[in-house]
């Protein structure tokens, strides 16, 4: 679908806004706003239970409140960047990966699209870097101690995911999303899922 850039009808930006989305684990655990709303003067910070703050360089542990981008939860993008992002890491088998989502203020957030990844990040996280960190290392001390216990922790099998990947939209459709029309566009959905 992508972006027309310039305005649209009645003033409002054709500009979308980037969140980076971090996954640990096959879960997100938090979006960093990059281009925010061209009206809002800051790049918060997201979290799971929809808080939405700010870090301030100079008191870079101080968090504060930031109301600018609360649309994202209000219009229901939040729950659609989450799950594509998790779906994204899930299928590549990332233990922790950066997945870059584009979504437009007022559009269908099903609308939502991938701009690109990455597997180490320099977003400016506060503290989270520390539990980001401590997230990522237990996974690994999860699947030593089920081995010392003789037991075989769980493998991802990329054959049967990596391969239909590069499918495209049906994957993600009828395979990662089930169907859902909370995630997928009605024409896609159609498409993929109803024969």
């Amino acid at each position: 679908q992508g972006f027309n850039g310039g305005r649209k009808d009645h003033g409002v930006l054709d500009i979308p806004v980037e969140l980076k989305v971090e996954v640990v684990w096959g879960r997100a655990y938090l979006a960093y706003v990059t281009m925010g709303s061209y009206r809002c003067m800051s790049n918060p910070i997201i979290l799971r239970d929809a808080t939405v703050a700010t870090y301030q360089m100079k008191r870079y542990l101080a968090e504060e409140t930031e109301d600018c981008h609360k649309w994202l939860f209000d219009q229901g993008h939040m729950e659609v960047a989450w799950h594509l992002a998790e779906a994204f890491a899930k299928a590549g088998g990332f233990d922790a990966i950066r997945v870059d989502i584009f979504v437009t203020e007022n559009a269908d957030p099903r609308s939502a699209v991938i701009n690109e990844i990455s597997l180490s990040s320099g977003a400016g996280y506060a503290w989270h870097w520390e539990y980001l960190s401590k997230l990522w290392a237990e996974g690994y001390q999860a699947r030593r101690a089920m081995r010392g216990k003789g037991m075989t922790p769980p493998v991802m099998d990329t054959d049967k995911t990596i391969p239909h990947v590069n499918h495209g939209q049906d994957y993600y459709t009828s395979v990662l999303s089930n169907c859902s029309d909370s995630y997928v566009l009605g024409a896609e959905r159609l498409e993929a899922c109803i024969q």
